[in-house]
C-alpha cells in the first residue's frame, strides 16, 4: 500500500503543470512617469528615448532575462550585458554590465 501511495504521489508530481514565467516583453516605466516615456522591451531589443540596444543573444532563467549586444546612448556605442529581473510584485529592475546603470522598480505600462 505504501508503494502504491508513493507511486500515485510521484505520478501526480510529474504530471502537474508548472507555471511559466511571465513575459517581460512590452512597455515599462518608472511609476512617477505614468508611462509618459516608456522603455520598450522586445525579444532582442530595448528602446527608450535615452538608449537603443540591439541584442544578439538572450537567455532566461526563472524571472531573470539576460541579453548581450550593443547599446547606443549619448556616450556612444558599447557592448553591454543587460539583465532584467521581475520581482514578486511585478516590478522590473534592469541592470547594465559593465555600464553600471540600474533602473529599479519599473512598472508595466498598459498594453
Amino acid at each position: 500500500m505504501k508503494h502504491l501511495a508513493a507511486m500515485v504521489l510521484t505520478t501526480a508530481c510529474l504530471t502537474t503543470p508548472t507555471l511559466a514565467a511571465k513575459s517581460i516583453v512590452g512597455l515599462w516605466d518608472f511609476p512617477e512617469n505614468a508611462c509618459s516615456a516608456p522603455i520598450r522591451l522586445s525579444a532582442l531589443a530595448m528602446i527608450s528615448e535615452d538608449v537603443d540596444c540591439r541584442f544578439s543573444t538572450v537567455k532566461r532563467k526563472g524571472n531573470t532575462v539576460t541579453w548581450k549586444g550593443v547599446c547606443d546612448d549619448a556616450e556612444g556605442s558599447a557592448n553591454q550585458t543587460v539583465i532584467a529581473k521581475l520581482n514578486s510584485r511585478d516590478r522590473l529592475t534592469i541592470r547594465y554590465v559593465p555600464g553600471g546603470n540600474v533602473l529599479p522598480n519599473l512598472v508595466r505600462c498598459g498594453r
